[in-house]
C-alpha cells in the first residue's frame, strides 16, 4: 500500500509538473496563476519548472531564422560599437523578394522594441514600405514624418503615404510633413519651414526616441534624391566624394 501511495503521489507530481510546464511555456501563464490552478504555492511551481528543465522534461532550443546571420550581426555590432545589428542573408531572385526579407526582419525588430511612450520618426524608402507591409499592431506611439514628399508619380509609394500606413498600425498622434523633399532654393526651403504645420512637425524632431530610415546608394537606381537631381547638380557632389576617397586612401 505504501508503494502504491508513493507511485500515485509520484504520478500526480509528474502530471502537475507537465501541466505547469505547458501553462508556463506554451500558454504564457504566470507562476501565480499556475499555483492557483493547481492548488500549490508559487515557489513549488518555480521548483517544478526548474526540475523539469534539469531532468529534460522541458528542452529549450533556439532556432534562428535561416535568413538571419547572427554571427555576422554580432561582429558588425562589435566593430562599430553599436548595441546590436540584424544581418539578413538575401536570397537570389527579384528585388521584391529581397525587400520583403529586409522588411520582415526590420518589422520584427521594430515591433519588439517600440513602446507607447516612444516618438518614432520615419523617413522614406522601398525597404521601409516593405517594413510597413509586415508590421503587426504597434503600441500607440507618436509618429513623425522626417522627410518631405518624394518626387515620384507613384502615389502609393511616397513618404506621406508611408507615414499614413505606419500611423494606422500605431494609432497614436501623427505629425505629417506637407512639404516637398527637394526645393529650388534655400529661400523657398526657409519659407516652407516657417509654415505653421511644417513648424509643428519639425518641432517634434528634438523629441524623437527612435527613428527608422532607409539608406540607399548614390548610384543610378539606388537613390530617389539622385534621380530627382539634374546631371549638373549631381556632378559636383560626385567629384567631392571622389576627392574625399583619394584623400582617405593617402592617409
Amino acid at each position: 500500500m505504501v508503494l502504491e501511495r508513493d507511485a500515485s503521489g509520484f504520478r500526480l507530481h509528474l502530471v502537475n509538473m507537465v501541466l505547469a510546464c505547458r501553462r508556463y511555456y506554451l500558454d504564457g501563464a504566470s507562476k501565480s496563476e499556475i499555483a492557483s490552478e493547481l492548488g500549490i504555492s508559487r515557489f513549488k511551481v518555480a521548483r517544478m519548472l526548474d526540475r523539469a528543465r534539469r531532468d529534460g522534461i522541458v528542452r529549450i532550443e533556439i532556432d534562428p531564422l535561416p535568413e538571419l546571420d547572427l554571427d555576422l550581426g554580432d561582429e558588425l555590432a562589435r566593430r562599430h560599437g553599436i548595441r546590436g545589428a540584424v544581418v539578413v542573408r538575401s536570397s537570389a531572385g527579384p528585388d521584391e523578394l529581397r525587400l520583403a526579407q529586409l522588411g520582415r526582419a526590420a518589422a520584427a525588430v521594430l515591433g519588439d522594441v517600440l513602446e507607447a511612450s516612444d516618438v518614432l520618426g520615419i523617413s522614406w524608402g522601398r525597404t521601409l514600405h516593405a517594413l510597413v507591409e509586415q508590421l503587426p499592431r504597434l503600441p500607440a506611439c507618436t509618429v513623425v514624418q522626417l522627410v518631405g514628399s518624394v518626387p515620384t508619380i507613384q502615389l502609393e509609394v511616397n513618404s506621406l503615404e508611408l507615414v499614413r500606413r505606419l500611423a494606422g498600425r500605431a494609432t497614436g498622434p501623427v505629425f505629417p510633413l506637407h512639404v516637398p523633399l527637394l526645393v529650388a532654393s534655400a529661400e523657398m526651403a526657409e519659407a516652407l519651414a516657417g509654415d505653421p504645420m511644417a513648424a509643428l512637425t519639425l518641432g517634434e524632431f528634438d523629441r524623437l526616441t527612435r527613428a527608422v530610415v532607409g539608406i540607399g546608394a548614390w548610384a543610378p537606381g539606388g537613390s530617389t534624391i539622385r534621380a530627382a537631381l539634374t546631371e549638373v547638380d549631381r556632378l559636383p557632389d560626385i567629384l567631392d566624394r571622389t576627392r574625399m576617397i583619394r584623400i582617405e586612401s593617402n592617409l
